[in-house]
């Protein structure tokens, strides 16, 4: 069971243009206190999952109507993060095996076998299925408040 909360400005639903450093800043850290704690090992799934964020989450940010790079810049932006030694290592590291939402995993497959254009898409159709289902939600909500309003 899932509860979603969204709200127009928030930070995850608007284009930053910073938004893959601090993402892939919490993720080092992340990976560095493990380090520290001599755990990096026994979590290495975990801190491979941290890494995976910044990934997903800048494909929801260029895809993002207020993004304006083109469509050959994002293409570009993405295949140059796929390429950091860090995101390449962890996500070469990623079995779609292990992942049990398909959306994911036609992602992490996408980016795997470098099909960056095809990541990007995917995101689209995705924003736009969140898009339809917030503006449906809304519309109930409204109708069942006025109900009760009555």
């Amino acid at each position: 069971y899932y509860h979603y909360v969204t709200h127009e400005g928030s930070a995850v639903n608007r284009y930053r243009p910073d938004r893959f450093a601090l993402e892939f800043n919490i993720a080092k850290r992340f990976e560095e206190l493990m380090q520290s704690w001599k755990k990096a090992e026994e979590f290495k799934d975990l801190v491979k999952k941290e890494f995976w964020h910044p990934v997903y989450l800048e494909l929801a940010n260029v895809t993002h109507l207020d993004c304006p790079m083109s469509q050959k810049e994002k293409i570009e932006w993405i295949d140059w993060i796929m390429q950091h030694e860090t995101i390449f290592s962890y996500m070469s590291e990623f079995s779609t095996k292990e992942e049990s939402n398909l959306f994911r995993k036609w992602l992490i497959r996408s980016l795997q076998t470098g099909q960056v254009n095809r990541a990007i898409q995917l995101m689209h159709i995705r924003n736009n299925v969140a898009k339809n289902y917030a503006e449906l939600f809304a519309k109930a909500k409204a109708l069942l408040t006025s109900k009760r309003n009555k």
